[in-house]
């Protein structure tokens, strides 16, 4: 495949903000046959990068943009262009020889989604975690959802969607959405549309940073309040298109999410050891009553030590 351009079947889109080590890095990992572009917002990469390839295209921004408009328009650059498309962060990194599996599996399966497992690594590249399927399993919609109705397990680098699809159900929700949600959103929107192929082999490196937006904000109002206004569109478009939300079944999913995101929140407080904080927290946050009472008691196990500890201290 070396020197052949194969942009019409894959292409890899990649927003980035103030990282040009870490694009140049991703982009090392790319094969120089496959369309690649990047939507440098804030113009960081106006210079150029050392990798110049024919392959690559940069779109340079001088106005900054909201995270998921970034994400949109470098979505939108190969829309037009490629039969699948796939699109990793700025510091995310694909293994050798991924390409060409993808496309293997590509030609020999018809589906709308095809969803890959990843490493999970940290700012220093240390292997932290990983995520595989055990089978290969292909679904129709709604079925790949119920897979994923909880947790989102797929990480972006290796989620490849159909651009016919996404130009079908959208990309992703920037007016909803500024913390979070937008990516697991988009994921389970598709599953619920669309035909999906889960591949039990990892094809890339997923970045972790232990200070990054989600350490920082998911113990916050406005992170459970985007959570919300993302199961409640879900629920929305499983009731029109796919009738699998009905009854309980609508509400004990919203609590269920809206408890998982409440547990981590308080979760990255008590390592903190913020106690007083985290029962600020909690003091603000709805009861999700419906959630599995598991996840309940989890929540409450973790309030009452934060209560003893905070009278200790």
């Amino acid at each position: 495949m070396s020197g052949v351009l194969v942009g019409n079947k894959l292409a890899v889109a990649i927003p980035s903000y103030n990282r040009r080590l870490f694009v140049e890095r991703l982009l090392s990992t790319i094969p120089e046959d496959i369309l690649t572009v990047v939507s440098d917002n804030g113009a960081y990469l106006r210079e150029g990068l050392s990798c110049k390839r024919k392959n690559i295209r940069i779109e340079s921004h001088d106005v900054v943009l909201d995270v998921f408009d970034n994400w949109n328009f470098a979505l939108n650059m190969v829309l037009d262009e490629c039969d699948y498309l796939v699109m990793p962060s700025d510091d995310d990194l694909y293994l050798s020889g991924w390409s060409e599996r993808v496309l293997k599996y590509i030609d020999k399966i018809d589906a709308d989604i095809f969803i890959f497992g990843s490493k999970v690594i940290d700012e220093f590249e240390n292997v932290v975690g990983e995520y595989s399927e055990d089978r290969l399993t292909v679904l129709e919609a709604p079925l790949g959802f119920l897979k994923y109705k909880y947790s989102v397990n797929a990480r972006m680098p290796s989620v490849f969607f159909r651009s016919k699809f996404i130009r079908k159900i959208g990309g992703y929700d920037s007016k909803a959405f500024k913390l979070t949600a937008a990516d697991s959103e988009l994921i389970q929107r598709a599953l619920l549309l669309g035909r999906v192929a889960f591949i039990p082999e990892v094809i890339s490196c997923y970045r972790v940073w232990s200070g990054g937006l989600t350490n920082k904000k998911i113990a916050s109002e406005e992170w459970l309040d985007e959570i919300e206004k993302w199961t409640d569109k879900i629920i929305m478009i499983g009731q029109s298109n796919a009738g699998i939300f009905t009854g309980t079944f609508s509400e004990n999913y919203a609590d269920e999410i809206y408890a998982r995101n409440l547990y981590e929140g308080l979760v990255n407080l008590y390592r903190r050891e913020e106690y007083r904080g985290l029962l600020s927290f909690k003091s603000k946050a709805r009861w999700p009553k419906k959630a599995l009472f598991r996840t309940r008691l989890r929540i409450v196990r973790l309030v009452l030590k934060a209560k003893i500890l905070s009278y200790v201290g």
